[in-house]
């Protein structure tokens, strides 16, 4: 025989949805800052949201490799991913993760220095 009451959250009906509290509705330019979702931003049309931000660490190209290789964290799901890219100026850019979410890709720091006869 099922239990008379089921335990855990209870769905909410229209008896129990007076502790309800939406958040207010706004008509500023003001950016909205989402809640639960770190570093994502929404425009207050809600049209478009900007990637989150992700600091990469940035390795110079030697003499056995010639692109520049970088790692960053998604800031959504907290994966880490690698890339490469020829030159450093690509490397800041806004770009898909593998974990399929935007991410706007910035220098944190830079290893090593670029050797003078790789390919920079």
């Amino acid at each position: 025989m099922p239990p008379a009451k089921r335990s855990g959250p209870q769905p909410l009906t229209t008896e129990n949805r007076s502790n309800v509290k939406s958040s207010p509705r706004t008509t500023d330019t003001a950016t909205i800052a989402d809640a639960g979702v770190s570093g994502l931003v929404r425009r207050p049309d809600g049209t478009r949201r900007r990637p989150a931000l992700a600091p990469a660490s940035v390795y110079a190209p030697t003499a056995e490799r010639t692109h520049w290789w970088y790692c960053y964290p998604c800031r959504v799901c907290g994966g880490w991913f690698f890339g490469r890219a020829r030159d450093i100026d690509s490397v800041t850019s806004p770009r898909r993760a593998g974990c399929g979410h935007w991410a706007s890709v910035m220098i944190a720091r830079i290893y090593g220095s670029p050797d003078p006869g790789a390919a920079a």
